[in-house]
């Protein structure tokens, strides 16, 4: 194990949409960049940071800060990698509060893509404004788990419609208490010899018996997590884990 040292600073990361494309200075006149960098995070000239989009990242050095603007000198540029094999979640509109942790966590754990789900038992529009603070929370979670390569959040469709989508080299599978053991599914050579999956999570108050039988039609498999009735956040983040972790 290597030795803390009491001057070793943690290496950040933030989100940052313009990203050049090759190494070379940049210039940022962005007030609410400039605060995080100066007044949130506290760097100071010389500081390294990491900045990156959903394509590259790069390791930038503090030039200059000032109070309009501050000036970067990227050491080097390369682009993100994907985790393997691809992930896709299915994730019902929750509560709010749910919602935001289930969106934190698939973007921690690493999938690929998120589609936001309409069900039978959905009960709330979800506007543009609650798009674009889903975004930035992904955008966040991606800075503190350093998932440069983000997963792409989907604007809501409906259960049958995500249905429909599933690729028919993809291994559908839906986490239900009453399921088949997870240890009996991700022990399974084919399960491990795919190269995509999509997992779905159940609302509050569960699917109903006929959206059940609709993914049954279209061979999703049924897998308990654990013996006990869980939250949806908290199936999807056990579930999404152990897919990620084992495969």
């Amino acid at each position: 194990m290597r030795p803390s040292t009491k001057n070793e600073k943690h290496e950040f990361a933030l989100f940052f949409p313009a990203m050049p494309q090759k190494p070379e200075s940049l210039v940022v006149t962005d007030p609410v960049f400039i605060h995080r960098i100066a007044h949130i995070l506290r760097l100071n000239v010389n500081d390294s940071i990491i900045l990156f989009d959903r394509t590259i990242n790069g390791i930038a050095q503090i030039v200059t800060i000032q109070k309009k603007l501050i000036e970067l000198s990227f050491n080097s540029i390369k682009k993100n990698l994907s985790l393997v094999p691809n992930i896709t979640i299915g994730l019902p509109l929750l509560k709010r509060d749910s919602f935001e942790q289930a969106l934190y966590a698939a973007t921690e754990l690493g999938a690929n893509e998120i589609q936001l789900l309409i069900t039978e038992k959905s009960q709330r529009i979800f506007t543009q404004k609650e798009m674009i603070r889903a975004q930035n929370i992904v955008h966040a979670a991606a800075e503190q788990s350093k998932n440069f390569a983000f997963p792409i959040l989907h604007e809501p469709i409906s259960l049958p419609i995500f249905c429909q989508r599933v690729e028919s080299d993809c291994v559908p599978i839906f986490f239900d208490p009453h399921g088949e053991p997870i240890a009996k599914v991700v022990n399974n050579f084919s399960m491990k010899d795919s190269k995509a999956y999509t997992l779905l999570v159940g609302p509050e108050g569960d699917l109903s018996s006929q959206e059940k039988e609709l993914l049954r039609d279209h061979t999703y498999r049924f897998v308990q997590l654990t013996p006990t009735i869980l939250r949806s956040y908290q199936a999807l983040t056990i579930g999404l884990g152990i897919f990620r972790s084992f495969l």
